[in-house]
């Protein structure tokens, strides 16, 4: 039972204040037996009847909930990929040269995909995989290209950019010193020379080449 602290009358209307709130949904029964003496009554003069009990629902002010206070999981910080890469330096033109990205790592254990970036003239084996191949060009002078891996954890990227030299091939000896010279073995004749010439090899011994066979007539 809720006691009443105040009565008043507004009109033609009661007002009563409960000593406790009513919230939503309570149920609250009123009763109002008219005295003798000193009734309730409006300003006019208007006197309020004795009613019985009447029970009434509260369906004001329906609380509203508060929204769920979601906690995200605490996250972890991404450890960017390191690219490692081995290659040459120098290389021949003409030549096929390796390079390799399997050293890279990533401190999360994070799976690596691989992107290699080259220059429009040089061919390569892959664009996407962990090792590649390239075939120099064919060049007259000394020229070096720039090429370019890019590195990522599915997070984040991380780019390793190096240059590789190409050198012109030159198998032939252009001019060189002569160290010896030697005729070797019994002399032949061939058919293609002339009638009465005979055909020598000799062995000759330059600088910066071990042996070197020659024939004369």
């Amino acid at each position: 039972m809720r006691s009443i602290s105040t009565v008043s009358v507004s009109g033609t209307k009661v007002l009563l204040s409960l000593a406790i709130p009513v919230a939503y949904g309570n149920t609250v029964t009123v009763a109002y037996t008219k005295p003798s003496t000193n009734p309730l009554q409006t300003a006019a003069g208007g006197q309020a009847a004795t009613i019985s009990a009447q029970s009434v629902i509260n369906r004001i002010s329906q609380p509203v909930s508060p929204p769920a206070v979601v906690t995200p999981p605490p996250t972890t910080p991404n450890s960017p990929p390191v690219p490692v890469v081995n290659f040459p330096e120098e290389t021949y033109s003409g030549f096929i040269g390796d390079i390799s990205a399997k050293g890279s790592y990533d401190a999360d254990k994070d799976k690596l995909s691989f992107s290699w970036k080259t220059p429009d003239n040089i061919p390569v084996s892959s664009n996407t995989g962990e090792a590649i191949q390239f075939l120099a060009p064919v060049i007259d002078t000394k020229q070096t290209y720039e090429f370019a891996l890019t590195v990522s954890d599915g997070k984040t990227t991380q780019t390793k950019t190096f240059p590789i030299t190409i050198i012109p091939y030159e198998p032939y000896l252009e001019a060189t010193e002569v160290i010896s010279v030697k005729r070797v073995g019994f002399p032949f004749y061939k058919p293609s020379l002339q009638r009465g010439r005979r055909q020598y090899h000799y062995h000759v011994v330059v600088k910066g080449v071990k042996n070197k066979a020659l024939s004369s007539n």
